[in-house]
């Protein structure tokens, strides 16, 4: 299944994409769709966190980044994390 399929997906750009809940099945092709990394924002203890996330983003290549987000109470430390996160992938497809 394409990454597309996911829930909310959106393309902001050609380079970058974002989406609600993904699922496990959706990760597994994310090289082959050229993405060279992924910025998770869902905290593992979420009901629909993907197990072993990392893994499976890190095992095709892709380079995987974790800032779990209290959605109801999200911070200033966060957001930059995320901001710095983007910055630092300028030119990749995220």
């Amino acid at each position: 299944m394409a990454i597309k399929n996911s829930y909310n997906f959106r393309a902001v750009s050609d380079q970058l994409t974002t989406s609600g809940v993904v699922g496990g099945n959706r990760l597994k092709g994310l090289a082959k769709e050229g993405y060279s990394l992924v910025i998770n924002l869902l905290p593992d203890e979420d009901d629909n966190a993907v197990p072993d996330e990392k893994s499976v983003v890190e095992g095709q290549g892709v380079e995987y980044v974790y800032i779990p987000v209290d959605f109801f109470n999200p911070t200033q430390a966060e957001y930059e994390r995320f901001s710095a996160a983007l910055d630092n992938a300028e030119g990749q497809k995220v």
